[in-house]
């Protein structure tokens, strides 16, 4: 599709406008939700640092606190009385229970809460202090004692099981060389609700013989408390991520289970990487915190066994950037409403000052190509230019005008010098043509006298030999003045072509007879080439007779005396005939050699040409290789010519088949259009 000026000056313009406005809407968008995401990111893992920290106190005081009560002298002694008891049950091995522990276990869920062995277990002193604890709780934890064969010594309120040494926490907390054990979160078996699980063997402040164990099950709403108070916004989350189990066991909100983006905030220490573009375009913003235990336990010199957790707060993205997105519609809906308004003064001003000056231009170079001189763009009377500034376009204005008078006067000089060259020429022929016709005449009159003369017996060879002479002469000047005249009729070379089918063999040889008289005079000969037969041929005959005339005289004129000339024809394969004739001259100089088939070329000045006569080197007017190319391309053909210091080669090819109609040849003043003025 072809985009006008007024187009592409419209998307100029938008483009000018808009493209800014896209880069700037992106640099604006990308660099503040770059800004907004590090200032969420920096707050959230401010905010998981105060989980993980807070969760960290709460499970290490509440252990700190089971271990006090696990190394109280009454738990220790109670602790100590029973495994002295349990290990009196026991036959031969510290792992098989007795056959009344297994009874116990068989019937514990059973029993009522006045059964002997469950009144044993709530009602002592390790459980009354236990039962005294966890009411100042708030019922958020329960309390249990265990000996070191798993059996139930003590317990604030009555637990699912009396067997305990298949518990995890129990296991741990036996290890040796453990002094406290925080589970991960898990359901609690007696109010199905998520806890946490806190242990400590009970032993002797400085002895390492574990008589029990001591358990808390922590009730974890404080977390869930604690975390909602942070989680406000819709698809806010927060969660605690177990780095080893990399599951989620506890989270407020909905969880994000991206373990990629999790594993990559733990191992990155909850610091961003650098990579904002991923949370913009991948789920939420995390910050991440791990909770680090073990600072400030008092637990003896043991280690403790604590789950591997990891703080996750996020924030849905959408709802992060969405005060960028509403800056940036803002910004882009009144940066619109601007361009929207300079665009319409700068096509106002673009109409104004460019499109209108060049539909101007263009209307008047339309004028121009239909042959109006005389239009003009900027009158000649105007003061306050309508169209045109003092600008560019106004300078073009100016040239443009400029050009037009320039050519105004060149078209009126050549019409003159045309005119000339007519008058030139007509004079030149009528007032030759007397002359020549007087000279042929008194030639004839002559030669019929001297035939009456040598009739008588006279000897009038060499009078006969000169009116030769004379009459070549004569005839000579006669076709010139022929040729002349052919280029003045009707101011054009579109006389029709005269076709008949002729012997092209016979004319080449009627045409060197012709020249015998200049040939013998200058002692040249002519060396033919031919083949015994050529094809007929279906063109003018006389006009290419004038074709071999002029090229064969011109060979004639610049061969030097005694030259042999040479000249073939032949038929090709593509079915053309070929002339070629070379001449011995001294050549055409590689200056004139593209000028000699225009009209009054001679390769010198034309007020010093020869009288046409056949002297070595003599000119005539420029006449006849112009009448040999237009009467060559008339018969569709061509003709070159090839020129060395020793001589000139003139190549003409014609098509032997029958040539479709030509155009109308143009007129005399398109042929002579850059004739010399005469």
């Amino acid at each position: 599709m072809r985009l006008g000026i007024r187009r592409k000056l419209i998307g100029t313009l938008v483009l000018v406008g808009l493209l800014p406005l896209a880069l700037s809407l992106v640099a604006i968008l990308g660099l503040g939700a770059r800004l907004r995401i590090n200032t969420i990111h920096v707050s959230l893992r401010a905010r998981a640092n105060t989980y993980a920290h807070e969760i960290a106190d709460r499970l290490q005081a509440e252990l700190d606190r089971l271990y006090l009560l696990a190394h109280l002298p009454e738990v220790v002694a109670y602790t100590r009385e029973q495994d002295v008891l349990a290990t009196k049950q026991f036959v031969g091995t510290t792992t098989r229970p007795a056959a009344g522990t297994r009874r116990i276990a068989n019937m514990w869920p059973g029993l009522p809460d006045n059964a002997a062995p469950l009144r044993i277990i709530l009602h002592n002193p390790i459980a009354d202090r236990l039962r005294l604890v966890s009411r100042s709780s708030r019922g958020e934890y329960h309390m249990l004692a265990a000996d070191r064969y798993g059996r139930l010594i003590a317990a604030d309120v009555k637990p699912t099981m009396f067997y305990q040494a298949g518990q995890t926490w129990w296991k741990r907390a036996m290890t040796p060389g453990c002094s406290g054990y925080i589970s991960s979160i898990l359901i609690d078996p007696e109010n199905h609700q998520p806890a946490i699980v806190l242990a400590v063997p009970v032993r002797e402040n400085h002895g390492h013989q574990i008589y029990g164990v001591l358990k808390e099950t922590c009730d974890i709403r404080w977390i869930q408390k604690s975390f909602a108070r942070g989680v406000g916004p819709i698809g806010a989350t927060a969660q605690i991520f177990d780095s080893h189990s990399k599951t989620t066991p506890f989270s407020v909100g909905r969880v994000w289970v991206a373990r990629g983006a999790q594993a990559r905030f733990i191992k990155n220490q909850g610091r961003m990487d650098g990579r904002w573009w991923r949370e913009l375009l991948h789920g939420p913003i995390l910050g991440s915190a791990p909770v680090a235990f073990g600072m400030g336990l008092q637990v003896g010199s043991g280690h403790v066994v604590v789950p591997h957790w990891n703080v996750l707060v996020s924030e849905p993205t959408a709802l992060v950037v969405k005060p960028i997105y509403t800056i940036g519609r803002t910004i882009a809906f009144v940066g619109v409403v601007l361009i929207a308004l300079l665009f319409l003064v700068g096509y106002g001003i673009s109409q104004r000052e460019i499109v209108n000056p060049i539909m101007r231009l263009r209307q008047a170079a339309g004028a121009v190509g239909r042959g109006e001189l005389n239009v003009r763009v900027i009158s000649e009377d105007q003061t306050g230019h309508v169209f045109f500034q003092h600008d560019e376009l106004g300078d073009l204005a100016h040239d443009f005008d400029n050009m037009t008078r320039q050519l105004q006067r060149n078209i009126h000089q050549l019409e003159r010098s045309d005119e000339a060259k007519k008058r030139f020429l007509e004079l030149a022929g009528h007032e030759l043509r007397t002359p020549v016709t007087t000279i042929v005449l008194t030639t004839d009159l002559l030669r019929r006298q001297l035939n009456i003369a040598a009739a008588d017996g006279g000897n009038t060879s060499e009078m006969l030999h000169a009116l030769d002479i004379i009459g070549a002469r004569a005839r000579r000047l006669d076709k010139m003045i022929n040729d002349i005249l052919k280029l003045v009729q009707t101011d054009q070379f579109s006389a029709p072509l005269n076709r008949t089918t002729f012997d092209m063999h016979a004319l080449i040889l009627e045409v060197c007879r012709d020249q015998s008289a200049f040939l013998a005079e200058r002692r040249q000969k002519i060396e033919l080439d031919l083949p015994d037969q050529l094809p007929p041929f279906f063109g003018d005959r006389e006009k290419l007779s004038d074709v071999l005339i002029n090229v064969l005289t011109n060979a004639i004129r610049f061969s030097p005396d005694g030259a042999v000339i040479h000249l073939a024809a032949h038929k090709t394969v593509d079915d053309r005939l070929e002339i070629l004739i070379c001449d011995s001259g001294s050549g055409i100089a590689p200056q004139h050699l593209e000028q000699i088939f225009q009209p009054f070329q001679t390769g010198e000045d034309m007020r010093h040409h020869h009288s046409g006569t056949v002297e070595y080197g003599s000119r005539g007017l420029g006449l006849g290789l112009a009448i040999v190319r237009r009467f060559v391309e008339a018969h569709d053909g061509r003709v070159d010519v090839r020129s060395t210091p020793e001589g000139t080669q003139v190549f003409i090819s014609l098509p032997l088949t029958v040539p479709q109609p030509t155009t109308p040849e143009p007129p005399l003043s398109a042929a002579i259009a850059d004739f010399p003025t005469i």
